[in-house]
């Protein structure tokens, strides 16, 4: 199937937090200098014909990718 698995970013001032209790649940990522936060809460999946072009990737960077794993997991698999 020609789609892929996405997960929403939020503006980071847009989630309310008192200090940083949404950083597990909604890591904060940077991307061009500006803070977002992951919403794994609305994965969905999306035609690639509806993605526009990329404009990061977190490939090489092992804490990140560990973060969003982290993040997922917390949604999809029972405590």
């Amino acid at each position: 199937m020609p789609t892929h698995v996405v997960a929403p970013l939020v503006e980071y001032q847009a989630i309310a937090r008192s200090a940083d209790d949404h950083a597990r649940i909604a890591p904060t990522l940077t991307i061009q200098g500006r803070k977002y936060n992951l919403n794994p809460l609305d994965i969905a999946t999306i035609g690639v014909n509806r993605l526009g072009e990329a404009i990061a990737s977190f490939a090489a960077d092992d804490d990140v990718k560990r973060r969003i794993q982290d993040a997922i997991d917390a949604v999809l698999k029972p405590f």
